[in-house]
């Protein structure tokens, strides 16, 4: 089943995103600012130096200057413009008439001043005003401006201008991108350390209310807890002392109804015994007290069985030797054992967990028996431990039949049972003393024949 993305990568990507996008935009709004800023000081200056210029060249001669020709003319205005440009730090001047012709200066720059593509603002300046054109990068890598100042009606002056700020304009640009790069990943980290402060107490809220649903009702809430999330620690807590509550109800009315009917059964088995004294052995009338006796036993085993399941089951949790425990379960089932042939050998990689002893044997005794039972004859039980993590696993592996195509869980419901004469009691309780240990019980069968139980500690 899909959930899509945990909370913790929804914050993290959410932050991410809003700080890609303010920090994208401040950089790009930074950048334009200053280069706006920078242009406007720059056009500024460029105007005002290009009137002083002009009004410091003397006009009168410039219908005496032609394309291309070296008269006195032109040479009066190209040592006027040389010196002039030098003063004012212009890297180049040059003047050009109303069709576009440059007259003094450099005549390469015709190819390359951008006349032609700034005819139209250059046609519509009216006489003693400066028109400039937009930032461009010549082939020799650096940026430079037009400038364009209308003489007369006839004559116009032409300036470039270094705008050697535009350079460090784009090292600016990438200062901005670095700067945004950085704060990305402040960004990322904190919303990370925010994700994982919100959803730590989360999670630890999530396994709490899953080892409720698992029934381990002694389990201890989460600590440190703060702000709305003690509401919902509180509200778990009361379902948890609810359920707990009607468990213990439901536990207590079972061990009444066993008392009450234990007692009956008691004087039926002493009433049989005296009646069977007087019968001759042998008889019919034998033969039904014995029938009657073996039900009586049988139902005070069920009985005991039902006592046992609703006997409180308080763990008292310490290191205890599983090797020990298997060994003392494996002389309480010797007979049993040989007389079917059933070898039981341990694989124990760890052997000390925490549980409490007395539960820990119990829990042993039923799943070796439930095997026994499940075997027949010939087979073999393998009691194993191994840690992965956190966590220990104790596994009791046997070659008999298996689980049936019944859901696996269902074994250790209180009562189910696939077997004639069986309570259904002895893999509940074993459920029961697990989750009292903190511990949970699986089963799951075997690629080949038989199954595995496996108990998951701490």
């Amino acid at each position: 089943m899909k959930h899509g993305l945990s909370l913790k990568s929804r914050i993290i990507l959410v932050f991410s995103l809003i700080s890609i996008t303010l920090v994208g935009l401040s950089a790009r709004l930074g950048y334009v600012t200053v280069k706006h800023i920078y242009l406007r000081q720059l056009k500024d200056q460029v105007n005002l130096l290009s009137k002083v210029l002009a009004e410091q060249l003397d006009i009168r001669f410039l219908d005496y200057v032609e394309p291309e020709v070296d008269n006195l003319a032109a040479t009066y205005y190209r040592k006027s413009l040389k010196s002039l440009a030098g003063k004012m730090q212009f890297s180049k001047a040059f003047i050009f008439d109303s069709s576009l012709t440059i007259l003094v200066g450099d005549t390469a720059l015709a190819s390359v001043s951008g006349l032609y593509l700034n005819q139209r603002d250059i046609y519509r300046l009216k006489p003693n005003q400066t028109g400039l054109s937009s930032p461009f990068k010549s082939s020799d890598g650096h940026w430079y401006l037009w400038a364009y100042y209308r003489i007369s009606n006839q004559y116009y002056l032409g300036l470039q201008e270094a705008a050697n700020q535009l350079s460090y304009m784009d090292e600016l640009a990438h200062i901005f991108a670095g700067i945004g790069l950085i704060a990305l990943i402040v960004v990322v980290l904190a919303g990370w350390f925010l994700a994982r402060t919100l959803t730590k107490p989360i999670d630890r809220m999530v396994a709490f209310s899953e080892q409720i649903g698992q029934g381990q009702f002694r389990a201890r809430p989460p600590h440190n807890i703060k702000g709305e999330l003690t509401i919902l620690r509180d509200s778990l807590l009361h379902m948890r002392d609810a359920l707990l509550q009607r468990d213990e109800e439901k536990e207590h009315i079972l061990a009444q109804i066993a008392h009450e009917i234990r007692n009956p059964l008691g004087g039926i088995e002493l009433l049989a015994g005296l009646v069977r004294e007087d019968v001759e052995p042998g008889s019919k009338q034998d033969a039904y007290i014995q029938k009657i006796l073996k039900e009586v036993q049988g139902l005070k085993s069920q009985l005991n069985a039902y006592l046992n399941y609703s006997r409180p089951a308080v763990p008292h949790i310490r290191e205890v030797s599983v090797r020990d425990i298997v060994q003392e379960v494996k002389n309480s089932y010797f007979g049993l054992l040989e007389r079917k042939n059933i070898r039981l050998g341990t694989e124990i990689k760890t052997d000390t967990v925490l549980f409490d002893r007395q539960h820990l044997k119990q829990v042993i005794s039923n799943l070796v028996a439930n095997s026994i039972e499940a075997i027949g004859r010939d087979g073999h039980i393998t009691v194993g431990t191994f840690r992965n993590g956190y966590s220990t696993y104790l596994t009791l592996s046997d070659d008999g039949p298996g689980i049936g195509e019944q859901d696996p869980e269902k074994i250790f419901e209180p009562f189910y049972t696939g077997k004639p004469e069986g309570t259904g009691l002895g893999l509940a309780i074993c459920n029961k003393l697990c989750r009292e240990n903190n511990a949970r019980i699986s089963v799951k069968n075997n690629e080949e024949k038989g199954c595995t139980f496996t108990v998951e500690i701490g």
